[in-house]
């Protein structure tokens, strides 16, 4: 971002940083690639760009900005780089091995193993599932009824009698007795 441009703004950090640019390595999110990295290659106008992953099994194509998600991560490639050189850049950089350690990644793959569960395998997780949510109830249970004795016990304790009124004060006896 140019700081000229931004005028009295140029020490504010800009909010938004997944831009589309050469090399960004971007999730498909639609179509046939679904779920696969890919690295943006080229820019073909303003709604396309030339994807490839010779890593992830993605071909070179030209995909829409609408079916991608857009990572934080870069690959340093030169514009309309071949094959060879984009592998070897994704390998040099990481950034397949750095998005699979992110929350993302660890979401989807969580996400893919529900899934691909069998029907047997979703019945013993909605068991286990209804077990540890009954020990909970338990527990809770528990705790509520042993912190209400402990309060109930503890306003036993500090019981403290409530005064008796105090009596009327002196003046406003006689002022009653003169309008009598």
């Amino acid at each position: 971002i140019n700081a000229e441009y931004m005028g009295p703004f140029s020490n504010v950090m800009p909010t938004f940083r997944r831009f589309v640019e050469i090399g960004r390595v971007a999730l498909i999110g639609y179509g046939p690639d679904v779920g696969k990295l890919a690295v943006i290659v080229e820019i073909v106008d303003q709604n396309r760009a030339l994807v490839d992953n010779p890593l992830g099994g993605v071909h070179r194509h030209v995909i829409n900005f609408k079916w991608l998600r857009f990572t934080d991560f870069v690959v340093p490639i030169a514009h309309g780089c071949r094959a060879k050189a984009l592998k070897a850049a994704i390998v040099s950089s990481g950034a397949l091995d750095k998005f699979a350690s992110t929350c993302w990644a660890k979401k989807l793959e969580a996400r893919n193993a529900k899934a691909a569960l069998s029907d047997f395998a979703r019945f013993r997780a909605m068991i286990c599932h209804k077990q540890n949510e009954y020990k909970k109830k338990v527990t809770l249970a528990k705790l509520k009824s042993t912190t209400a004795r402990k309060t109930a016990v503890a306003k036993v304790a500090n019981y403290k009698p409530k005064a008796a009124p105090a009596k009327a004060p002196a003046k406003a006896s006689a002022k009653a007795a003169k309008k009598k």
